[in-house]
């Protein structure tokens, strides 16, 4: 082999180690847009971008599509009382309860925060 041919197939693997992690990375930044900090649920820019088509699905196929609200009532109680970080953990656990229950079909969002 030539030197030349070396140094292209080193500036090669530079290449490619970067474009993968710079997929890497926007992977991240894309998931990081979706989810809600706290809790990892998705949030309300992920509702936004797929309610639309989960609402057109359901009129070609003539199926059935729910969406379910959930308010914890008087939730700034908890934080006025015990504080944030007990009311973060609050959210943290209902989340956690309702992901145990729901099918894996279905999404659950966040959308306070």
């Amino acid at each position: 082999m030539t030197l030349p041919v070396i140094l292209i197939g080193i500036l090669f693997l530079f290449a490619y180690r970067e474009i993968v992690s710079r997929k890497k990375m926007e992977e991240e930044l894309r998931n990081s847009a979706l989810a809600d900090p706290l809790t990892g649920l998705k949030n309300r820019r992920y509702l936004d971008m797929i309610l639309k088509t989960e609402m057109e699905r359901a009129d070609r196929y003539k199926l059935h599509l729910s969406v379910i609200g959930i308010d914890l009532d008087h939730f700034k109680r908890i934080n006025d009382r015990w504080g944030h970080p007990a009311g973060d953990e609050v959210l943290k656990q209902t989340a956690a309860l309702i992901l145990r229950i729901i099918r894996k079909a279905d999404v659950l969002i966040r959308l306070g925060g």
